[in-house]
């Protein structure tokens, strides 16, 4: 396997060796799309792979040393561009013009031109059909990079031109010795959030780095601990989520995250991942779970659609006291 592969990129073995030999031999897909949700590492596996693409190596490649992969992994090489999404909002057909006019212009210093795309899924119709035009008969020096975090959001006719590769989160313990070892938090603390978010090392990361991420994560704790008994107080830590409809989307997710994992716990798995919810379990059923889970998918589903915040939060509290009532 590649040496910088093997140090520089946790877990997806199988997927490395992989890589290894398709990068050795030069011989990577003009098209390649990486699949896994948000946070498990898609974007720095690609800027790896588009270094081993133009790596001046003759067989470990990227070998992390040549000229090439130095301004790879600088982010300053000329012939590696990055398009992306910016939080949830479309990928426009204008973003796509502008790659495929990248596309012909030759390459200034290697021999390829590589091109990322991160977030695909959030591609308009409209932009995966011009993206189409330039798969179907791409410019020889140029190999494009996506990024998505589920094959279905994308038309059968794009993914059918490409190369693709799963790339799964981190067993929850491998996940854990990366936090203790990079934030020196205490083995429970990185035990608790690896396995919350499934070995999902870049969710794990934002905790420890963002104090606001990490104050929105035991707000959901603590609205599920007041489920069932105080809808004011649910309602008081949802009015903290704020305003702004990303960050709204982003609590939601959390907050599903977190009934997901009592859930496991109702059903006979392990304990709850969080020490204060170990004594709540006794309060749901599976089924009051699942009717929550839906309630919670229902109002994303309606904040996206740009209904009003606030109506859309206080709907979902009282529809999920209703729950518990039963």
């Amino acid at each position: 396997m590649n040496s910088y592969l093997e140090h520089n990129f946790l877990g997806n073995d199988t997927l490395k060796q992989t890589l290894s030999g398709v990068l050795s031999v030069g011989r990577l897909f003009h098209a390649v799309l990486l699949e896994g949700e948000s946070g498990c590492g898609k974007k720095t596996l690609a800027r790896i792979i588009a270094a081993g693409a133009l790596c001046q190596s003759n067989s470990d490649k990227p070998c992390g040393e040549c000229p090439s992969c130095k301004k790879a992994f600088s982010l300053t090489h000329p012939d590696i561009l990055f398009y992306g999404s910016q939080s949830n909002r479309s990928f426009h057909i204008d973003t796509v013009r502008e790659i495929r006019s990248a596309a012909y212009v030759a390459p200034n210093e290697s021999e390829k031109k590589v091109i990322i795309l991160g977030d695909v899924h959030n591609m308009t119709i409209q932009a995966q059909n011009a993206l189409l035009k330039i798969f179907e008969e791409p410019p020889e020096h140029v190999i494009f990079i996506l990024t998505c975090d589920n094959i279905t959001k994308l038309l059968p006719t794009i993914t059918s031109r490409a190369v693709i590769y799963r790339v799964k989160n981190l067993p929850v313990l491998v996940c854990a010795d990366e936090l203790v070892k990079r934030f020196g938090v205490t083995d429970d603390e990185a035990k608790m959030y690896a396995k919350l978010f499934d070995g999902n090392l870049g969710e794990c990361i934002k905790v420890f780095s963002d104090e606001e991420y990490r104050d929105i994560i035991w707000r959901c704790i603590s609205f599920v601990k007041n489920t069932g008994k105080n809808e004011y107080a649910m309602l008081s830590h949802t009015s903290y989520f704020g305003e702004k409809q990303p960050q709204i989307i982003s609590s939601l997710k959390i907050l599903k995250i977190v009934f997901a994992d009592l859930f496991s716990a109702v059903t006979g798995g392990d304990n709850p991942c969080c020490a204060d919810l170990a004594n709540e379990t006794d309060r749901f059923s599976s089924l009051q779970i699942t009717e929550i889970i839906d309630i919670i998918d229902v109002t994303r589903d309606m904040l996206l659609q740009n209904v009003n915040s606030s109506l859309a939060m206080c709907s979902m509290c009282a529809e999920i006291q209703s729950v518990m009532m039963k």
